[in-house]
This record gives structure tokens, C-alpha cells and sequence, in this order.
């Protein structure tokens, strides 16, 4: 294979995988955080309405809102740590390519903005996983202590009704 085809491979290789990078970016905006988004946000919203009902909370529902609160909040840093992740990989195929030209033009390439760009991947890499798992852990523990609390709500609304029913008996 000569020079000339070993560029045209590249650079098609190149650029399959950085369309395909370009898509995941765009993809990686719709899915999980926006479930768990909807699913807090409606947490919320299913607690203020509840509120109606019960006057006033225990403390644990008070907890619960929190991991809703908290589980939002690791959602938008875990987009913009997904988005800066994905812009890193693109720099990195983009250096990739520009060693790989140079090595099969004339072997001189200065590779450290590629040993950076790898070091971003990592570090956005490790901060989104962390940051989806606080969110998916602090949604979880939001229902368990919504769950915990309204029940506990719920019967001592149970108990007080019984215990005033008894004294008007």
C-alpha cells in the first residue's frame, strides 16, 4: 500500500469515527439524565402535591426532597461532564490523526496535546460515571425515604383520625 492510499485510509477511518463520536454527543443529550430528570422532577412535584393532603411532613420527607434536589443536580453536571467528555474524544481522534498522518508523511509529531486530550477523556470519563451514580443513588434513596415518610404520614393521619373518633364515641 503506498502513501497516498495509506492517507485516504486514514483519513475515511478517521472520519467514520468522528462521525460517529459526533452522533453519541448528540444522542447522549436524550437519554439517561433526561429520565432521571423526569423522574425527580416528578418526585418533587407528586411531594408538593402530597403536601395538600398530609399539612405537614415528617422530616424524612423533607430528606427525600433533598436526593430529588441533589439527584437534579448531579444530572446537569453529569451533561456538561458527558459534553465535555465527547468534545475531549473528538480532540483526541482529531490528534490521533494528525501522529498518525505525520508518521506515515515524515514521523515528526509533537504528541502532547494528544497525551492531554487522553488525560481529559479520563478524567470526564470517571467525573460523568461518578456523578450518574450519585444521581441514580440519590433518586433511589429520595423514593425509599418518600415512600418510608408517607407511610409513616399516613398512619399517623390513620391513628389521630381513629384516636378522635374514639373520643366523640
Amino acid at each position: 500500500m503506498d502513501k497516498g492510499q495509506k492517507l485516504a485510509l486514514l483519513k475515511s477511518d478517521f472520519l467514520q469515527h468522528r462521525q460517529t463520536l459526533l452522533s453519541l454527543l448528540a444522542e447522549q443529550e436524550r437519554s439517561f439524565d433526561k429520565a432521571i430528570t423526569l423522574l425527580s422532577g416528578g418526585a418533587v412535584a407528586v411531594v408538593i402535591s402530597l403536601a395538600e393532603i398530609f399539612g405537614r411532613f415528617s422530616p424524612v420527607i423533607y430528606f427525600a426532597v433533598g436526593c430529588f434536589v441533589v439527584t437534579l443536580l448531579a444530572n446537569l453536571l453529569s451533561y456538561l461532564a458527558s459534553s465535555q467528555l465527547k468534545k475531549a474524544e473528538i480532540n483526541q481522534w482529531d490528534e490521533d490523526y494528525l501522529r498518525r498522518k505525520a508518521e506515515i508523511d515524515d514521523g515528526q509529531f509533537d504528541d502532547t496535546k494528544e497525551r492531554r486530550a487522553i488525560s481529559q477523556c479520563k478524567f470526564y470519563s470517571i467525573t460523568t460515571n461518578l456523578l450518574n451514580l450519585a444521581s441514580l443513588g440519590a433518586v433511589i434513596l429520595g423514593l425509599i425515604l418518600a415512600i418510608w415518610g408517607f407511610s409513616a404520614q399516613a398512619e399517623n393521619l390513620s391513628a389521630t383520625t381513629h384516636n378522635e373518633d374514639s373520643e366523640v364515641n
